[in-house]
């Protein structure tokens, strides 16, 4: 079965916190996914170079609505699909114990900054084909 990942991320974002969200996301899936990077390799220099992921993933643009909206349909499809969320609560929160807290209060009102996708290419490309490349 062919699989598709993609990074889905709000572009009213500052830079920063764009990439912040990013690299968030994409610890996410690797923790999830660990056999999509790619072995260790030796260059010719004999420098050693962590292996790296093997799957494109591409950054689709969403503004706060369509993320949640999006949210909400991926919650739906699991366990199929895998899902990887980064929100404003967890980006402002000083610990992950605070992040937790704040998710048990409440997890229906959440600001979501980011969304990472992963699972068969139909249903991913369902979710996120008419989504623009974030730039």
């Amino acid at each position: 079965m062919s699989h598709r990942c993609v990074l889905i991320i709000n572009p009213a974002l500052p830079t920063g916190l764009i990439a912040n969200t990013a690299a968030v996301l994409a610890l996410g899936i690797g923790k999830l996914q660990p056999d999509i990077n790619g072995p260790l390799i030796t260059d010719s220099e004999g420098l050693l170079h962590q292996g790296i992921t093997q799957l494109p993933l591409p950054i689709l643009a969403a503004d706060v609505e369509r993320l949640h909206s999006l949210r909400q349909q991926a919650a739906e499809l699991v366990p199929d699909l895998q899902v990887v969320d980064f929100c404003q609560e967890a980006q402002t929160a000083r610990s992950y114990e605070q992040y937790s807290e704040r998710l048990a209060q409440d997890g229906r009102h959440l600001t979501y900054h980011g969304l990472l996708l992963f699972g068969p290419k139909a249903l991913v490309t369902s979710l996120s084909g008419n989504l623009p490349l974030l730039k």
